[in-house]
């Protein structure tokens, strides 16, 4: 399951600006406190107070005005160490840093391994940057959360407990979480989402919201939405969006660091495949080199090919162990020849004049080698998952499927199809029974779209089910357009479906089971007093 980290330095101004925790120091912005170091807050020196104020409270206290470039180039480097990781890092802002991935732990476990490897990669993160920052080993200068959503994990990093500086919420509890903060933690939505009323709007109906009685999270969400606007004003809406995961986080781009970006040129444009992978060997094993001496190996990689057009083709390739440059090659080729065909969209019309690789996900190189999902792999498995790949390069990524067990009161909603993974053994779950589901066996053959028949009874009249499933003449015989009449001997139903009421266009039906004399066993429904054949039972 994807989870979302948001790593929260309170106070990366004075960070960035090359001071610790014990150096009475402040940022200032005009003539207001922008930032201040715990040692000044000791003096009771916060943001937004008056310098003048301040320095009242604190004669000793030094002032530096606010450097937001500095800011972003500093916190670049706390997310480059963080890419050792995992590479799904995103700055959100200076100070705010997100990690997205399946490898988060699900528990707020310190002693984990990716935790622990973490905090020793933040703590050479401070020794990276100019000038260096030293922080006594009592203190930490961030706060750590994981959720289901941005804002969630957010809102934890910020409720941390004071013996630690992690907090994980449990999956699929972020919502409820959310519901019982106080409506304080509205202030901290600016941090992770766009589109948001002003600071002061913010705090205006922080302000309100107390006013009438409105003090958590979820007492402003149980309030009716339209309600809400009137009493508040437009300013509500986005904060309520935001609240309820509605939105997503900010758009701004993935940190990539060049450790793990690396761009291929071609002064002249290069038409030929071969020439086009040669020229990108070199590049390929000089990246990997690079991940190699860090202790990782690269098994999900990145490839965008750029035509003198300024055509794009993009996929992400994944190995079955991890990537040497000829494979990375041999990908290469497979997705050039893909394009070319057409078979996935139009065929470029010029020569490649830039390639683009990214190593996207890594593992240790002192682990095992292989990544396999069970220990039940064997050669035959390997060569149809370099089949998969092939035929994916070929067709475009996803045009091998496999089918799956899903859910739903109909037998063509019982399964269904998704792109071919190398996690075939998936646990097995049980699935949830609808009323009036259909029994086993699923018939064998779903008819494309419905066919239309007629149901009579015996005295010659169509069959009529009510609104309430009752059969006003039993189903005595049946017969597709245009064909000869086949005696029904045995019928089962009906299963009554009012499915999608919430659409225009609501579907309702009355499903039966027929077997008819000629010995075919159909499954037929009737909507909108019209009769059906869905599928066969063969």
């Amino acid at each position: 399951m994807i989870r979302i980290g948001v790593i929260r330095y309170p106070d990366w101004p004075i960070i960035a600006a090359g001071y610790g925790p014990t150096d009475c120091v402040a940022i200032i912005d005009k003539t207001r406190i922008y930032s201040s170091s715990l040692a000044a807050r000791d003096y009771q020196v916060i943001p937004g107070m008056p310098v003048a104020r301040a320095l009242a409270l604190c004669p000793t206290l030094q002032l530096h005005p606010i450097n937001r470039a500095r800011e972003h180039e500093q916190f670049a480097v706390i997310a480059e160490h963080c890419t050792i990781l995992t590479p799904f890092v995103q700055i959100l802002h200076p100070g705010v840093l997100q990690l997205t991935g399946s490898q988060l732990p699900q528990q707020s476990n310190d002693d984990s391994e990716f935790w622990i490897l973490l905090f020793a990669a933040l703590a050479d993160a401070l020794k990276a940057i100019e000038p260096p920052v030293s922080y006594p080993d009592a203190v930490t200068p961030y706060l750590i959360g994981v959720a289901d959503t941005v804002y969630g994990a957010l809102v934890a990093a910020h409720k941390s407990p004071k013996n630690s500086q992690l907090h994980s919420v449990a999956a699929g509890e972020t919502r409820r979480f959310l519901h019982t903060q106080a409506i304080d933690m509205l202030a901290l939505l600016p941090l992770v989402h766009h589109g948001l009323p002003a600071k002061g709007e913010l705090q205006q109906l922080i302000y309100d919201c107390k006013e009438v009685g409105v003090f958590t999270c979820g007492a402003l969400l149980a309030l009716p939405r339209t309600t809400v606007i009137d009493r508040f004003g437009t300013i509500a809406q986005p904060v309520l969006n935001a609240l309820s995961a509605e939105v997503a986080p900010t758009s701004s781009a993935v940190f990539i660091p060049n450790q793990r970006r690396f761009v291929i040129e071609f002064a002249t444009a290069l038409t030929d495949l071969s020439a086009v992978a040669f020229a990108a060997r070199r590049t390929f094993d000089k990246g990997l080199a690079v991940l190699h001496d860090t202790g990782l190996a690269c098994y999900q990689a990145g490839l965008s090919i750029v035509t003198e057009n300024d055509e794009r083709s993009e996929r992400s390739w994944q190995a079955r162990e991890y990537f040497t440059a000829a494979l990375l090659q041999e990908r290469l080729r497979w997705q050039l020849e893909g394009w070319r065909a057409g078979t996935n969209g139009p065929a470029p019309s010029a020569g490649v004049t830039q390639i683009i690789f990214i190593i996207e996900r890594t593992v240790s190189s002192r682990q095992q080698p292989t990544l396999l999902y069970d220990a039940t792999d064997n050669a035959r498995t390997a060569l149809l998952d370099t089949a998969v790949s092939r035929i994916d390069g070929l067709l475009g990524q996803g045009a091998v499927t496999q089918p799956y067990r899903a859910a739903g009161r109909h037998p063509a909603q019982w399964f269904d199809t998704r792109p071919w993974s190398r996690k075939r053994h998936i646990t097995a779950r049980p699935l949830p029974v609808f009323a009036n589901q259909l029994p086993s066996p699923a018939p064998a053959t779903l008819y494309p779209s419905p066919r239309p028949i007629e149901v009579h009874a015996a005295n010659g009249t169509p069959v009529v089910v009510t609104g309430r499933g009752i059969i006003l003449d039993a189903p005595h015989m049946m017969r597709f357009s245009a064909q000869s009449w086949d005696v029904i001997t045995a019928w089962a139903g009906p299963w009554l479906a009012n499915e999608r009421w919430w659409e225009t266009e609501k579907r309702r039906a009355a499903r039966f089971q027929f077997v008819t004399e000629s010995g075919l066993a159909y499954l037929v429904a009737q909507s909108n007093s019209r009769w059906f054949a869905e599928a066969l039972y063969d």
